[in-house]
């Protein structure tokens, strides 16, 4: 699926000059309620290319939210959190999942590599690194990988049911050549901010090709974890995560 016309990538002066005029002539008890609600506005402006480039490819498949999840199995209401900019609903894999399906990749990773901060937020610095060697190389982005979707497969294998979710989720992140799996709660006493809980983390390393699994301990640093070899095998890795026979990824 093609886009006709590329929705522009806001350079960060066009984004600062925005921003102040939003400011501008926006009313004090709407600022007020910007913080009050830990919403940057900032986000909120960059993300306006995301949404109307994600909802631009939809409409010009002439396809409804109802067509899109059917055929890729994300839910509509994610579907509809990445066209209207909802950060706190947009999900990595959906959005990676989704930007593959719409044949976003490249305009994605330039995007990315743009907007690095907000990018991080999204898990999206893996298509940072492949924008620069694109830009280098003339490299196009390579599809969602067997790896990334093995680990996608697994997270959603363990995720709570829907109503569940605002309590405790679970999500994962790649950065490099490794990848984290992680819980999200709402903070003790701070119920609106979410925070990241570390279950577990496994680098490949290249050389040997090969996984290796990491656990954290109270210390809150990665230690090796010893009851599971090097491994050639990432299905190995998941299901020693799955299982956890001596309590140290979920306790």
């Amino acid at each position: 699926m093609t886009i006709l016309k590329e929705t522009k990538i806001l350079s960060d002066n066009e984004v600062k000059h925005l921003l102040e005029l939003m400011l501008d002539v926006m009313p004090y008890p709407a600022k007020e309620m910007l913080v009050l609600n830990n919403i940057n506005p900032e986000d909120s402006i960059r993300m306006q290319s995301i949404t109307r480039t994600f909802r631009n490819a939809r409409e010009i498949g002439n396809q409804t939210l109802k067509d899109v999840s059917g055929k890729t199995k994300i839910p509509q209401y994610r579907i509809r959190a990445i066209e209207e900019g909802n950060l706190s609903e947009i999900k990595p894999a959906f959005l990676r999942q989704l930007s593959q399906y719409y044949d976003l990749d490249e305009w994605c990773s330039r995007w990315a590599n743009m907007n690095t901060e907000l990018a991080s937020g999204l898990g999206m610095l893996s298509w940072v690194e492949l924008s620069k060697r694109a830009e280098g190389k003339g490299l196009s982005v390579s599809p969602l990988s067997d790896v990334e979707k093995q680990i996608m497969e697994f997270v959603e294998s363990r995720r709570p049911e829907e109503h569940i979710r605002p309590e405790l989720d679970i999500g994962y992140r790649i950065t490099g050549q490794s990848f984290e799996i992680f819980e999200i709660r709402p903070r003790w006493k701070q119920p609106d901010i979410t925070q990241e809980i570390s279950v577990a983390k496994a680098t490949f390393v290249k050389s040997k090709k090969n996984w290796k699994l990491y656990w954290m301990r109270a210390d809150l640093k990665w230690h090796r974890y010893d009851p599971l070899s090097d491994t050639k095998s990432l299905q190995d890795i998941l299901n020693e995560i799955g299982e956890d026979p001596y309590c140290c990824f979920w306790g």
